[in-house]
């Protein structure tokens, strides 16, 4: 990514390329943390407002959502969300690491509206609390939305 911006082929060239193509684009970058290029590294951090932001930017309707698994379907989630009310109408990328984990995609709630949505959990749960079930909680959560303020709805700061 760097050497394709113009500069030299490295992790911190193409680190620096991705963040410009981001601010370019006019994506907030509140807590924007890379450590390397891979996305494996557990220091990366990004807010979930930029994976959403970036998602409202794309659309639905997009060519990138039209590749993303959809909830009890296909993919990273066809055997998720089974029987819930998030199975068929979830449409979201996953991401899973050791105490890391992330569903970032559109939900369809019951009357019709298209929500986006973008979930990150790092760090250890409690046990017998699986990361993806956080994840999980959540779309079922976004598919039943019944329209109540959405301010209430924002990032928790880490404690």
């Amino acid at each position: 990514l760097g050497r394709t911006a113009g500069g030299a082929g490295t992790t911190a060239a193409g680190l620096a390329a991705t963040e410009a193509r981001l601010r370019a684009a006019g994506l907030p970058l509140p807590s924007l943390h890379r450590t390397d290029g891979s996305g494996l590294d557990r220091d990366n951090r990004i807010a979930c407002s930029t994976l959403a932001a970036l998602l409202d930017r794309v659309g639905p309707g997009s060519p990138l959502t039209a590749g993303l698994p959809v909830a009890g379907k296909s993919g990273t989630l066809r055997p998720r969300l089974r029987g819930t009310p998030a199975d068929g109408v979830v449409t979201a990328k996953t991401g899973t690491l050791k105490d890391v984990s992330a569903l970032a995609g559109y939900a369809t709630t019951a009357t019709g509206a298209t929500l986006t949505f973008a979930v990150l959990v790092n760090g250890t749960l409690p046990p017998k609390v699986a990361a993806t079930k956080v994840d999980d909680d959540v779309a079922v959560a976004v598919t039943t939305y019944s329209g109540a303020a959405t301010a209430a709805l924002g990032p928790t700061p880490p404690a």
